[in-house]
Parts: structure tokens; sequence; C-alpha cells
């Protein structure tokens, strides 16, 4: 019941459809996709569709469900078709599988079509919150003639917004290496490009191409093989990777030859998916391989898709040709340089960060335990807080660097002042012994708290930097990582805090009930 009365389901659901949040929805869906998507696909337009379908799906769901449902409760109607979007949405857009669901589905009503996985498409969630107030909206009682009027917008609007779901055309794919065959004599490559196959061919194992079109009367080039030899030295392409292994033994066993992985894979990503103009990523794999012999040795051939085509050459150098259009080669990105951490740089950083965590735990710890005891001066204890402070700030700069990107001058500010804060620490140490502030319980607490601190705080930094850094990106990863540890200690000081500061019910001090009369 709405406003009093009932309402019926269907009628609810069409008058949110004819709102003008949800109009204005259907409109930017059919410009952005039909039309600035054309002109110039990228980023911003791929945002400006998901915005477009949060704010004209649920309603059109709604319409959907209230013909199978005529009696569902409107406000059960909307809440449910808000949620499914948003449920269905998150699943595309922070699941492998759920995108590759969506791109089946979509496949089926609109043509080949690829849904991919971006955690960025979420920012259009929001939106849903304008549906909701738009369907709040129409819960209003309009003028007989405008409640009319209203319902018939809704009803002519269904199938426009239907065919304008069903339409919306789907992201121009990239130009592709597909495909990569020989007869025995030339080397054929197959680039797809917009649902079409062109074709280039080489007499000189790969070094030129020129221009090729089959001929409708010979039989179909198969497929590119997965695996090719020259002799007992064979090669691989590795499913669903830009990686190429190869085998001196016939194929007994295998060691990489090739690939781009990790922080390198990703950054190639986004070079191909970055910025306004640029188009969608496309399939970023190996599809195949072959190996030519050579007088001098042998020449090895990859199509990995987007990527483009991948040569070896036979004194074993590999080169990114790129992609071969219109009759000449577009060069593919360089490969971002990446920092990987050595066994010795991964031991220095994790020395640094124990370091950093267990002596600000102490030393927030010491000085909540002797400040305000009259056992140490009150500017000691400024003085101890500020070589802390200055030793978890430069310890943290030192655990979070990029080994060769960083100067001397941070590992001698980290030693310096660690220096000074162990100093301190030994004194403040010291002080509270005699003044049997400290127990040796609540050492141990400290211990505790500052060892699990470190292990948390080395685990969080090596999540981040361990695995390679982007040294062009560097200073984003460096500036998580040191946000990590620095959070890591802040919490372990205050529970350090909080520990010494718990005083324990002495012996003899629990409370008891009051004696009964007479007792």
């Amino acid at each position: 019941m709405d406003n009093g009365e009932p309402r019926d389901a269907l009628r609810r659901a069409l008058g949110w459809l004819a709102h003008p949040v949800s109009v204005a929805g259907l409109v930017l869906l059919l410009v952005n996709d039909h039309l600035l998507k054309a002109w110039q696909p990228g980023w911003v337009t791929g945002k400006l569709s998901d915005v477009a379908g949060m704010l004209m799906f649920p309603p059109l769901l709604a319409v959907v469900i209230a013909l199978v449902a005529p009696r569902v409760p409107g406000r059960g109607l909307a809440l449910g078709a808000l949620a499914a979007t948003g449920a269905g949405f998150a699943l595309v857009k922070t699941s492998a599988y759920g995108a590759q669901l969506a791109s089946q589905a979509w496949s089926v009503v609109n043509g080949p079509s690829v849904v991919r996985a971006d955690l960025t498409d979420l920012l259009a969630l929001p939106a849903l919150g304008l549906g909701w107030w738009a369907w709040r909206r129409t819960g209003s009682r309009p003028a007989p003639g405008r409640a009319v009027a209203r319902l018939v917008r809704g009803a002519v609007l269904v199938p426009v917004a239907l065919l304008a779901t069903a339409a919306t055309s789907a992201a121009i794919p990239p130009p592709e290496t597909v495909l990569l065959v020989e007869d025995g004599v030339d080397v054929y490559l197959g680039i797809d490009f917009d649902g079409t196959r062109s074709w280039a061919v080489s007499v000189d194992d790969g070094l030129s191409w020129t221009a090729y079109e089959p001929d409708p009367s010979d039989p179909p080039l198969p497929e590119s093989p997965r695996q090719d030899c020259a002799g007992q030295v064979c090669y691989r392409v590795v499913p669903g990777a830009l990686h190429v292994e190869s085998s001196q033994d016939g194929g007994l066993t295998w060691r990489t030859a090739w690939e781009i992985r990790g922080r390198q894979h990703q950054a190639l990503v986004d070079e191909y998916d970055g910025g306004l103009l640029s188009e969608p990523v496309g399939s970023l794999w190996s599809f195949g391989l072959v190996v030519r012999e050579t007088e001098t040795g042998h020449v090895v051939l990859v199509a990995n898709g987007r990527d483009g085509l991948l040569r070896r050459d036979a004194e074993g150098v590999w080169t990114r040709l790129g992609t071969w259009s219109d009759r000449e080669w577009d060069a593919p990105p360089p490969l971002a340089e990446v920092w990987t951490p050595d066994a010795a740089q991964r031991t220095r950083a994790t020395a640094y960060t124990i370091g950093v965590v267990v002596l600000f735990v102490l030393m927030a710890g010491l000085i909540a335990a002797t400040a305000g005891r009259r056992t140490v001066p009150l500017p000691v204890l400024v003085l101890s807080g500020l070589a802390a402070w200055a030793a978890a700030t430069a310890g943290t700069l030192a655990a979070t660097s990029t080994g060769p990107a960083v100067g001397a001058w941070i590992t001698v500010t980290a030693l310096g002042s660690g220096a000074l804060a162990a100093c301190a620490l030994l004194l403040l140490a010291v002080k509270a012994a005699r003044a049997r502030l400290l127990p040796r319980w609540r050492l141990a607490v400290l211990l505790l708290v500052g060892g699990v601190a470190a292990a948390v705080a080395g685990w969080t930094r090596a999540l981040v930097l361990d695995d390679g850094v982007v040294l062009r990106d560097a200073a984003l990863d460096r500036l998580a990582a040191a946000l990590l540890v620095t959070v890591v200690a802040l919490i372990a000081g205050g529970l350090a805090v909080a520990a010494v500061r718990l005083n324990p019910p002495r012996p003899g001090s629990e409370w008891r009930p009051p004696a009964a009369p007479g007792e």
C-alpha cells in the first residue's frame, strides 16, 4: 500500500521507468554507446555506460518482474530490482567467472561480445541511490491527466529500453595476432580485427612481411600449433599467459624461455587500456608458435594476441614486433622497468620492519609506564618520543624502499635515529626497573605485542613490494607499503600503552558481598 491506497506493481514500475532520472539514463545509454563510444572509445565512455545502466536497468527490471508477479509489493519490487542490479554488476566486475558468464549471455543477444572484470567500474554503483530516489518520487499522486501520461510514457519506453539494452554496441575489438602457420616454405600471419581476419606472409622467416589474400578455392589454413620443434629443441606456449617454454631434450623437460608476468604484465595491461582514446585490452596471451630451422640455428615466431608478433632470432634474441596493420607494423608499448628485490634486499627490508615496529612498541610502552611517575623528567620523555618517531619514520622509509632507487642517506638516517632511540629506550628501561614500574609480565606483554605487530607489518609490506615494483610507479607502491607499516605500528603502540596502564587487582582487594546482619 502506497499513500494509503493499494497500488498496482506494474503501474508503479511504469511510472518509475518514465521518471526523468530513468529517462536520462536511457538517453545517456543510447547516445554514449552508439555515438560517443564510436567517436572516443576509452575509460570515460565506458564509465558513462555503467552509470546509465545503473539508472535505467532497475526500473526496466521492475517492469519485467511486475509483468510476471503483478501483486508484488511496490517497495519490495524496487528494492529487489536495485539489489539484483547492484549484486549482478558487482559479480561481473569483481570476478573473472562472472565476467565470463556475462560475456556468454551478452553474446546470445548482441553477437560476439566481451565483458571484462574491472574494479574501477564499481564507481557507478552510487547511481543506484539516485534510482531509489526516483522511485520514491513516483509514490506521490499526480493529477489524473498527468498520471495517465506517465503510464503511457512508461509503456512506450519499455520496448525502447529493451532494444537499447540488447543493442548496446560492444567495444570495437582491437587487432589481435591470433594465428601463425607455415606450409613448409612460407609463414602466414593471421590478424583478427573487428570480426574480420587479414593475412600477411613472410618468405624470410619473419624478417619481412607482405599482405596476403588467400585464394577462396584453397583449403583453410590450420590453427596455430601450440608446440613446435627443430630437431631436439622444442618450444611451446603456456595457455592463458604471455609465456613461452623451451626444451632441449625433445620435450621431456621444460623451462621458461620468454615471459611477461606479474607487475610487468599488469603495467602492459594498463598501457593498452589507459587513457581516453585507448582501445580495450583484448586477448593478451600467447596463441601459438612456429619454429623455423635456418642455416645458423632456428627462428621462433609467436602469436601474442593484442601484443602482436614475437620473434626469436637465430642468436636467441627475443623481439616484440607489434601488430601488422595496413601493410605496416604498429610497435608495441615498451615494457615497464620492474625492480624485484633479491635475497639480501628482502632480508634488510625485513630487519628494518621488525626493528621499526618492535622499537616503537617498546618505546611507547616505556614512556607510558614512566610518564607522571616522577622517575624520568618530562624533557627526557619528550626527547625519547621524538627519537622513537624519527627512528620509526626513517626505518619505515628504509623498509619500504625500492633497493637501487634509494640513496644512502635513508640508511644513515635510519641507523642514526635508531641508535638514539635505542639509547633512550635503555635509559627508560633502567629507570622503570629501578622504580619497579615494569614487572616481567608487562615486559612480556610488550614483547608479545611488538613481535605480533612486526610479523603483521612484514607480511603486509611483502604483499605490496616483494613481488616486484614498477619503477615508474614506485612512489605509489612505497607510499602504500609505508602507510601499512605505520598503521600497524600505531595500533601496536596503542595496545602497548593500554597494556602498561592496566593495573591488575592487588591480592585481598577483590570485591566481596557485604556481611549479613549479625555475622
